[in-house]
């Protein structure tokens, strides 16, 4: 088996590891009755995080409730333990808890802060004044945020702001649909036939995906695959899916494929990602050759054998070439060739096979050329190239006749 290309994709994940303490301005203590409500601060912080990336030309983000809650939760979380850090009082990264909830997401990250102020603009200034939490606020791959403030009477404010970028899966079935279908669709604007995609390769490739979701040794190839070529990618987003296909589908050697697609979480993509494995069946490289030219090789293989062995050489026979070619659509169609021997006299002898290379005999096939075959004089050829499960890029049906 020959693995050519193997693609692995990581994208890098933004968090912020500095959580900051922001003094608050000098106010007039109020009795909590006037204390703003922590909803209101969520949603001006929220405002003023959008009209900072607009200010910047970035897009706006969503407001996720979900990510609300969880971000409500870590302050909540910092409140109860007087703390501010990344960690939960469990010891649980943003990261874990983004997986521990169901989150799927291509990137992350995170801010924590504390103010003795409830005026939102006092809070988000600190905040891009600091890179990292900047970074954050500002950062292009992000379109969902969640931010939760919870109060401490007579202390302050526990501000946790996640953001994320999303990544809703699709269903893998219609995923792989939408590949291959784009994979025909090039070929077709390159002018080459669509692929065949087999079922059998298709179980296999997504075996191989399966496995290296799970980092282990892809399973082996089923020996009658023969020659292949691999083509891996990991990727969160669908948009690096191109990148397994682009440059080597539009090769005319390849016309049957397998291709097979699983989503799943590992330590590498705890948001998850799509495993995607493409395998390509090289076409037999004598399978656009002229039948006779085919015949002619196998002819010059068995003289060339009996020539070594001190044996006259064969003679085409255009008789015999004509039955060897009847015995073997009796073969292809009935699966039988009981109808053809009556014709062929007893001084005949016969023989049928399949191989992927015509210039190579068979060990079988050499020790009949050598005893069993050695008085005849005459051989007819019949030749045929199909497919089937066993033969997926094709090989030849041989029917061979010698007569005295």
């Amino acid at each position: 088996m020959k693995k050519l290309s193997i693609f692995s994709f990581i994208l890098l994940l933004s968090l912020s590891l500095c959580p900051i303490s922001l003094p608050g301005q000098k106010q007039k203590k109020e009795p909590p009755s006037h204390i703003k409500d922590v909803l209101a601060i969520e949603q001006d912080l929220f405002e003023l995080i959008n009209k900072e990336r607009k200010d910047h030309g970035l897009s706006t983000l969503r407001l996720s409730l979900d990510l609300n809650q969880l971000a409500r939760q870590h302050s909540q979380d910092m409140a109860s333990c007087q703390t501010l850090s990344h960690l939960s009082s469990s010891g649980k990264s943003y990261e874990e808890r983004l997986v521990e909830v169901g989150f799927y997401y291509i990137s992350r990250g995170e801010n924590v802060a504390f103010s003795e102020t409830f005026v939102a603009e006092f809070i988000h200034h600190p905040l891009m004044e600091s890179p990292e939490h900047k970074k954050n606020i500002l950062g292009t791959a992000f379109d969902k945020v969640g931010i939760g403030v919870i109060f401490v009477e007579k202390k302050g404010y526990y501000i946790t702001q996640d953001f994320i970028q999303s990544l809703e899966p699709e269903e893998e079935e219609k995923v792989q649909a939408k590949i291959q279908n784009k994979i025909n669709a090039l070929r077709r604007k390159n002018s080459l036939p669509p692929l065949v995609f087999l079922k059998e390769a298709e179980d296999y490739a997504r075996g191989y995906s399966q496995q290296k979701a799970e980092t282990k040794p892809p399973p082996p190839c089923p020996p009658h695959f023969e020659e292949n070529h691999i083509f891996y990618v990991s990727s969160p987003s669908l948009d690096k899916a191109h990148l397994i296909y682009e440059d080597v589908i539009l090769d005319q050697i390849y016309e049957s494929s397998g291709l097979g697609i699983i989503f799943r979480r590992n330590k590498e993509y705890p948001g998850g990602s799509y495993f995607i494995t493409l395998i390509l069946f090289p076409e037999n490289k004598y399978k656009y050759s002229d039948k006779r030219k085919i015949g002619q090789i196998i002819l010059q293989n068995i003289n060339e054998l009996r020539h070594k062995k001190g044996i006259d050489e064969l003679r085409l026979d255009d008789k015999l070439s004509s039955a060897a070619e009847k015995a073997l659509v009796e073969i292809l169609t009935h699966g039988n060739y009981s109808s053809i021997l009556p014709e062929m006299s007893k001084e005949a002898g016969f023989i049928f096979f399949i191989t992927t290379d015509p210039t190579m005999l068979s060990r079988r096939i050499k020790e009949k050329i050598e005893n069993e075959w050695a008085p005849y004089r005459k051989i007819g050829i019949g030749i045929s190239f199909n497919k089937n499960k066993e033969y997926p890029r094709g090989a030849f049906w041989v029917v061979i006749f010698f007569k005295r």
